[in-house]
């Protein structure tokens, strides 16, 4: 009796693995005898038909593509409001970072700030000097001139 196999099943997925080399194989041993076969009678051959095919589906390749996430964007403007400080210390520590105020506003509109960032209005506890100076009143500082 000799079947025949049915007709493969379909490609699955692939798994890759990646098996180190294998040691050197060791020398061939052949060994010869002799043994005294008559002749061979003829055999008889049964074919038999195989199950029918079965129809498998076809293989799915799936691909996710994932859209863009949808965010919502909030703005918070505070103001921290304005700390006493010396003018000539600032000056000294910040010198080459300060900006004016145009310049200032003109940076941030560039950089996309629409919130109005313009400095506060002048209150009673600073004076602005004829050079265009801020000074602090010494009673609100501690004698600082």
């Amino acid at each position: 009796v000799r079947n025949f196999n049915a007709i493969p099943v379909p490609p699955r997925s692939v798994v890759i693995e990646r098996i180190p080399p294998t040691p050197p194989k060791p020398r061939d041993i052949i060994i010869e005898r002799w043994i005294p076969y008559g002749p061979q009678a003829q055999r008889k051959t049964i074919v038999q038909r195989a199950q029918s095919a079965r129809s498998y589906p076809p293989p799915r390749n799936v691909i996710i593509e994932y859209e863009a996430p949808k965010v919502r964007v909030i703005r918070q403007f505070q103001r921290l409001g304005v700390t006493p400080e010396n003018p000539q210390e600032y000056i000294q520590r910040y010198g080459a970072l300060l900006l004016d105020s145009q310049t200032l506003i003109q940076q941030a509109r560039v950089a996309g700030v629409v919130e109005d960032i313009s400095a506060p209005a002048v209150s009673n506890s600073m004076a602005v000097s004829s050079n265009g100076g801020v000074g602090f009143e010494v009673n609100n500082i501690g004698g600082i001139d």
